[in-house]
């Protein structure tokens, strides 16, 4: 069964009660749902404590308690009433009357016809108008996903050099430390190393910010695959610690969960709203404010996450309606009312739900139901390789490594790591590389950036295929993002290792340990 549209809502401002009379019995037997107010005071005050606004508000000029000129500067004001469309009515068809800050004006007396045609020409517009603005903030946060994805290329690789380059003071300096006899450089070394430590924390929270950035770029490129809804949720709150910083206290409640089959980034810009929201339903500066992000099952083991704040909640009107298309509280300008419509459509489309409960001064809760992901032989989203929580105790076997990457500074601090255990040679392109394979060099694995200018990764794959048979499989790719379409393609299908920048050293020592320990 089709379900019939909303009606419009239409307040009606007219101090003559025979005219309003009348045009409320008209809108009405139109299918309108009007709501009559005898004077621009009493409608200002009404609309602003009801919480919803109307579609359209219909406006007298000439009213004795507050005229529709004073009426429009208040709703202008209103960060709820600001976006209404008018349309102004008046027995004066001065060029006074007709110049009103409106989207019409019909002259009195009024006829029937004209004033349901030119009511429905300006919601036409106000219509077409909201839905030219969702389009272009569509085309601005595309436009923002791609300068992003760059961005956090960019940032991963000089973040790479200096978190290798930590992580191997951390390494030395215990050494150094043995070898020296005075106890005063000793414990300046220890001192060293404790701020080496803090600095590889603050890379390790570079790194994550950075994950969350490149997790919400180009999300429609990205295919269906089993999420971690943990590391979805993780990478929101990442995004959306300054709102929540001068809000709210964040607790995390995370009770095992199961995979769910999603699109990462679609899923994390469900989560990151629903956040962001939260932090903004409460006052700045309250200390007891709290947002409390959950995750548990059912009794039908669908994934559940909940988002609750404590924060002023929603009118039971309100509740109705936020889930609408263009439907919004904020004001002018903050956003077109899309947030929690695309929301739900994105949950909707995998099958899932999305709800709300909320009582005044209490706070609310947002609560997304997944269906858990049915299919074993389904991996989790193309990620990246991470490492394992212990480094063996033996040494891989010992290999001749090429190191491809057109960051210098990087490629030379891969030789630093790996010199120790390997015979290790670095070139700053894919060319130079194919070059030295041309040339009868042998390599037993090549450790090569995925994305470089000239020939990248990818294109070396292939040259190499191609050209030497077996030595495809030897490729450890390093990536500070895979923001193309071909990248993430390759990503996904690929069979190689993916290590992720910075490099973690375990993951790099596992890849290696794979590729050179002798077949059983």
């Amino acid at each position: 069964m089709t379900t019939a549209p909303p009606a419009i809502r239409v307040a009606l401002i007219e101090d003559d009660d025979d005219v309003r009379g009348a045009i409320e019995e008209l809108l009405i037997d139109e299918g309108f749902e009007v709501t009559a107010f005898p004077d621009g005071l009493d409608a200002i005050q009404a609309l602003r404590s009801g919480g919803v606004a109307p579609d359209l508000i219909l406006l007298d000029l000439g009213m004795r308690k507050m005229d529709g000129w004073q009426f429009r500067l208040e709703q202008k004001n209103d960060r709820v009433l600001g976006a209404v469309p008018v349309l102004a009515m008046s027995a004066d068809g001065s060029a006074k009357a007709r110049a009103i800050d409106s989207e019409g004006f019909i002259a009195k007396p009024l006829h029937g016809d004209t004033l349901l045609r030119t009511m429905r020409e300006v919601i036409a517009t106000a219509d077409r108008r909201r839905t030219q603005q969702a389009q272009s903030s569509f085309e601005r946060m595309a436009s923002l996903g791609t300068l992003a994805a760059g961005v956090a290329h960019e940032i991963n690789n000089p973040l790479a050099f200096i978190s290798a380059n930590l992580r191997l003071l951390v390494d030395e300096i215990p050494e150094v430390a043995r070898e020296l006899r005075d106890p005063a450089l000793r414990a300046r070394l220890v001192e060293w190393q404790t701020m080496v430590d803090e600095c590889i924390e603050g890379t390790s929270r570079i790194q994550s910010i950075v994950r969350g950035i490149r997790s919400f770029s180009h999300m429609d490129d990205t295919p269906r695959a089993a999420v971690d809804i943990p590391r979805a949720l993780d990478s929101a709150i990442n995004l959306a610690t300054s709102e929540i910083r001068q809000r709210a206290r964040l607790v995390k409640v995370y009770d095992p969960i199961p995979l769910v089959m999603a699109n990462e980034g679609k899923l994390g810009q469900v989560f990151l709203n629903l956040i962001v929201n939260a932090a903004q339903a409460m006052r700045e500066g309250n200390v007891d404010n709290v947002i409390t992000v959950s995750t548990g099952t059912n009794d039908r083991s669908d994934a559940i996450v909940t988002v609750r704040d404590t924060g002023e909640g929603i009118r039971p009107e309100l509740r109705q309606r936020i889930f609408e298309p263009f439907f919004t509280t904020k004001p002018v300008g903050a956003g077109v009312g899309l947030g929690l419509s695309i929301c739900h459509g994105i949950i909707v489309a995998l099958g899932g739900e999305i709800t709300v409960d909320s009582e005044i001064g209490r706070g609310s809760l947002f609560t997304v139901r997944l269906p858990r992901a049915t299919s074993p032989s389904r991996t989790p989203a193309p990620t990246l390789h991470t490492s394992p929580s212990v480094l063996p105790t033996d040494p891989e076997p010992r290999g001749r490594i090429l190191v491809i990457d057109d960051e210098p500074t990087l490629a030379r601090v891969l030789v630093r790591q790996l010199g120790k255990r390997h015979d290790v040679r670095a070139v700053t392109s894919g060319r130079e590389a194919l070059n030295l394979l041309h040339q009868g060099e042998h390599f037993d694995v090549i450790l090569s950036d995925l994305l470089m200018p000239d020939v990248t990764g990818m294109d070396l794959h292939d040259e190499v295929a191609k050209l030497y048979p077996g030595l495809e499989h030897r490729i450890v790719f390093m990536t500070g993002g895979a923001f193309t379409p071909r990248a993430r393609q390759f990503v996904a299908t690929a069979s190689n290792h993916f290590l992720e920048k910075p490099i973690d050293v375990p993951a790099l020592t596992a890849a290696l340990r794979e590729i050179l320990s002798p077949e059983p």
